[in-house]
């Protein structure tokens, strides 16, 4: 399965259910706080090393690096 790049790339994952931005107060610095950041939420089963579905993050790039260390648990689906 080819990683997604872009924005529009990573809502088409079929590893995907929603995707969205939210400006939620997570960051480490006044400026980041105030930053929208992009919640992705994968369909049910697929999840990282801690048995989370979601990744939360700042920006596009990290989240399509991160959607790399999903795998696939069928007992959770």
């Amino acid at each position: 399965m080819r990683n997604p790049r872009t924005f529009k790339e990573l809502l088409a994952d079929p590893r995907v259910e929603d995707g969205w931005w939210e400006i939620d107060g997570y960051g480490d610095t006044y400026q980041e706080e105030h930053r929208p950041s992009l919640w992705i939420a994968l369909k049910p089963g697929w999840l990282d090393y801690g048995g989370s579905g979601l990744i939360h993050t700042k920006t596009v790039k990290k989240a399509c690096e991160r959607i790399r260390d999903f795998n696939f648990d069928p007992s959770r689906a």
